[in-house]
């Protein structure tokens, strides 16, 4: 068997544009004026309806998913196969534990209103989890608010409140051939018309309505 040998960093950040093929960067930048936000930080391209991604409407997960994909970081990681130590990684935790280990993440690194190095606390890789949650901006406070407009500087919760750890079946679009397991975290809105965040599987329905307390929900 061959020794496994660690990838070489990714070159890519948040702020990342390919503005020439159609990826952008959303982040809003201190010089930005007032009007220009929302709209691309390199060239202006303004492709959101922010107005409906930040409704976080149940039945209107496809337009979400089709606009997270205009920005750079986001395409990158709905579309790039999961390295080798994500994939031994899952293997390894198998499925119920990998479930447990996203509410784990959730609740150390998203749920506090002041997260430690909120805007770096998402690696790039080396967990399916990391993939699933930088494709839905829900990597750190900062995307969660300019993408899902949940404000940041509030404490959320896991299950039941703030967020909402929901899980069905296998992400195809976050599943590397072989890999036990990466489930795609997204925002949506939930029953109890709450700001919630819901990590499950789109392959049935991105933003399934099922609050983590009703018994059938699963983490980390």
């Amino acid at each position: 068997m061959t020794e496994f040998q660690k990838p070489p960093p990714l070159k890519i950040s948040c702020t990342s544009t390919d503005c020439s093929n159609n990826l952008h960067c959303f982040k809003v930048h201190r010089k930005m004026a007032a009007e220009d936000h929302g709209k691309c930080r390199q060239c202006g391209a303004d492709l959101v309806g922010w107005s409906r991604v930040h409704l976080r409407n149940i039945g209107d997960a496809a337009h979400t998913f089709a606009a997270l994909k205009h920005e750079l970081i986001r395409h990158h990681f709905f579309h790039k196969g999961i390295d080798e130590g994500a994939v031994a990684h899952a293997r390894c935790k198998g499925r119920i534990n990998l479930h447990l280990a996203v509410r784990s993440r959730l609740e150390k690194c998203l749920a506090p209103a002041e997260p430690p190095r909120d805007g770096r606390q998402t690696p790039l890789q080396g967990n399916a989890i990391f993939y699933a949650q930088h494709a839905t901006a829900c990597c750190c406070r900062k995307c969660l608010e300019y993408w899902h407009n949940i404000p940041q500087g509030r404490k959320l919760t896991v299950g039941g409140g703030s967020i909402v750890v929901d899980f069905e079946d296998f992400a195809p679009k976050f599943t590397h051939p072989g890999a036990a397991s990466a489930a795609s975290v997204t925002a949506r809105a939930c029953p109890a018309q709450c700001a919630c965040i819901s990590v499950c599987s789109p392959a049935r329905n991105p933003f399934k309505a099922k609050h983590a307390d009703n018994g059938n929900s699963g983490a980390r």
